[in-house]
């Protein structure tokens, strides 16, 4: 069973081989939300196994990286110039 001081460091969060894809800005974000959201559930009395925080960790990445711009198509000139509106 894990517990609060077994819990990894950022540098060895960092380190995952699955991270390696992002930014050190990004690893060191994901690694710190994985770690934070570790101890929440070990201070509420659940387990929490490694594996878990290191899938964390990269949900956590790849939601920070995630791009949320939607396409979209300006026609406020073909509304204004034309009168079609």
């Amino acid at each position: 069973m894990m517990d609060l001081r077994s819990l990894p460091s950022v540098d060895r969060m960092k380190s995952l081989a699955s991270l390696d894809g992002f930014s050190e800005q990004v690893k060191a974000n994901a690694s710190r939300q994985a770690i934070d959201w570790a101890r929440r559930r070990l201070l509420d009395g659940d387990e929490v196994a490694r594996e878990e925080i290191d899938s964390m960790a990269i949900a956590f990445a790849r939601q920070a990286t995630e791009t949320t711009l939607k396409p979209a198509v300006n026609m406020s000139g073909v509304v204004l110039h034309t009168g079609l509106g």
